[in-house]
C-alpha cells in the first residue's frame, strides 16, 4: 500500500543522509505527499504531478478491475487502459508509435505489479486535511487531459499547500512525462534551480 512505499522512500533516503529533492507523478505523487508529511526532515523541495491526495471512491467497477487484471493479466485491458494514460490526439500521431508499444509492454508484461498498484491507489486515504502541513517548496504539476485522475485534483493540492505553485498543462494526458519528456524536464530542472538558489517563489 502506500504507506509501505512511503516508508521504502523513507529508508532510501535515509541512507543518503541528507534531504533530497522528491516528486513522483500517479502514485508516486501520492507517496511524495505522504513523505512530506511524515518526515518534512528528509524532503528540501516536493513534484507532485497528476496525482490526488483525496480518496478513491471504492466502487465494484474498481474492485472487479484489480480482481481481472490479477487473475488474466493487463494486455486485454490495454484498450481501456491507453486512452485514459494518454492524450488522444499523442496516441494517434504516428512519430509517437515506438513510445506507445513500449508503454503498451510494459503495462501488458508487468500485470501482478499493475494489479498491486491498482489496489494501492483504490484503497487510498482521504489526506487533504493534512497538506497544509507541507512546508518545503512545491512544485504542481497538472494535466487538463487526464482521465485517470482529473485535473481538479492537482489543483486541490495546489490550493492547500501553502508553498505551492502550480503549472497546468494543456492537451497532455496523464502520462505527461512520456508524452513530453522535454517540457516535464525543464519544469522540474527550473524548478530545483530556483530553490537551490532561493529564488523561488510560489503562487
Amino acid at each position: 500500500n502506500l504507506d509501505e512505499l512511503t516508508q521504502q522512500a523513507i529508508e532510501l533516503i535515509e541512507k543518503h543522509k541528507q534531504p533530497v529533492h522528491f516528486g513522483g507523478i500517479s502514485m508516486g505523487g501520492m507517496v511524495s505527499i505522504r513523505l512530506a508529511i511524515s518526515r518534512p526532515d528528509l524532503v528540501k523541495s516536493l513534484i507532485i504531478m497528476n496525482s490526488s491526495a483525496a480518496d478513491q471512491k471504492r466502487s465494484i467497477k474498481f474492485r472487479l478491475f484489480e480482481w481481472y487484471v490479477s487473475i488474466f493479466g493487463s494486455k486485454n485491458i490495454l484498450g481501456y487502459v491507453m486512452p485514459h494514460a494518454f492524450n488522444k490526439r499523442w496516441l494517434n500521431k504516428s512519430e509517437n508509435k515506438n513510445a506507445r508499444l513500449k508503454a503498451e509492454r510494459i503495462i501488458s508484461t508487468n500485470h501482478k505489479n499493475v494489479s498491486t498498484a491498482i489496489h494501492a491507489v483504490v484503497f487510498r486515504d482521504d489526506i487533504r486535511d493534512q497538506l497544509h502541513k507541507i512546508k518545503v517548496p512545491t512544485l504542481v504539476i497538472g494535466a487538463t487531459d487526464d482521465k485517470t485522475l482529473p485535473v481538479k485534483r492537482s489543483r486541490e493540492i495546489a490550493e492547500l499547500i501553502p508553498n505551492s505553485r502550480y503549472i497546468e498543462l494543456q492537451d497532455i494526458g496523464h502520462m505527461t512525462c512520456i508524452e513530453n519528456p522535454k517540457l516535464i524536464a525543464d519544469l522540474i530542472s527550473t524548478f530545483i534551480d530556483e530553490v537551490e538558489s532561493s529564488s523561488f517563489q510560489p503562487d
